[in-house]
């Protein structure tokens, strides 16, 4: 699918949260851990349920998987004199649910970059999304 083929698919299932999954790369070796994406509107004008279910993702996630937080990240990002650094992404952009994008381990880091074959890493990921959510939408359990 195309990235607005994946944008429409959500819009029609007008789901009550979106959450992406990806695994991250870095020219560093050395680079480590997670975080979670969420989008702002304008420097300063994160989109509120957007980071809200950033950071609960964020916490479980990283707090089960034992992956460095490096924390939440809107996107696009800008610098502190406003000018834009980082580009939008469209899932978070352009779907109508509040959405978040995980980056789970990087793929150039040789400790991180088998975690996306390992069954017990899934699990643990699948685990915090449950947590996060739970948190995000107020129940209990979390």
């Amino acid at each position: 699918m195309s990235l607005a083929e994946r944008v429409d698919f959500v819009n029609k299932l007008n789901p009550d949260a979106l959450i992406s999954i990806h695994r991250d790369a870095s020219r560093s070796p050395e680079s480590m851990g997670m975080h979670t994406a969420y989008h702002a509107l304008a420097p300063g004008k994160p989109s509120k349920q957007g980071l809200k279910l950033a950071k609960c993702l964020q916490k479980h996630v990283s707090l089960r998987t034992g992956l460095r937080d490096n924390g939440v990240r809107s996107r696009p990002a800008w610098d502190k004199d406003g000018k834009q650094v980082e580009t939008s992404l469209m899932i978070l952009r352009e779907t109508n649910p509040p959405a978040a994008l995980l980056e789970l381990g990087f793929m150039s880091n040789p400790a991180e970059e088998l975690l996306g074959d390992n069954p017990e890493f899934a699990q643990a990921v699948a685990v915090g999304i449950v947590e996060g959510l739970n948190e995000y939408f107020g129940r209990k359990g979390c």
